[in-house]
């Protein structure tokens, strides 16, 4: 069997969209996922966010447990950067003589945990 050029576009003009059809379908599917993870992440944060502040304002044990239930899935989708202050805060949080100096301590970590939080989140491009 002799492949000439002619066979050799018929071939290529077969499994060219084949291909490109594939890859496009990889890189959605990529896309998909990055989108649910940048998603689903910023949930969380904004979860463990709402979570400490009702903690450290009105300091009961059913806000300490949601605080505690948040605590725990955003050591996932934290930078490392900030997961020194997160551990900090929680031992705040947790300590069993929790009075108006810890508070003020908690307060001030917070702050600074909230302000790095909203650096890293991904933005929505502005119109």
């Amino acid at each position: 069997m002799k492949i000439d050029a002619t066979s050799i576009a018929l071939i290529l003009s077969i499994l060219s969209p084949i291909i490109t059809s594939f890859m496009n379908n990889k890189h959605q599917l990529k896309m998909h996922d990055l989108n649910f993870y940048q998603a689903h992440r910023a949930e969380v944060l904004e979860h463990y966010i709402s979570a400490t502040g009702k903690a450290i304002t009105y300091h009961s044990s059913q806000n300490t447990g949601n605080y505690n239930e948040a605590y725990g899935e955003v050591l996932i989708y934290i930078n490392d950067k900030i997961l020194d202050k997160v551990q900090k805060l929680n031992i705040l949080i947790n300590n069993s003589s929790y009075d108006s100096y810890i508070r003020a301590k908690a307060v001030s970590i917070f702050d600074e945990i909230c302000v790095f939080l909203r650096n890293d989140l991904p933005r929505k491009p502005s119109k």
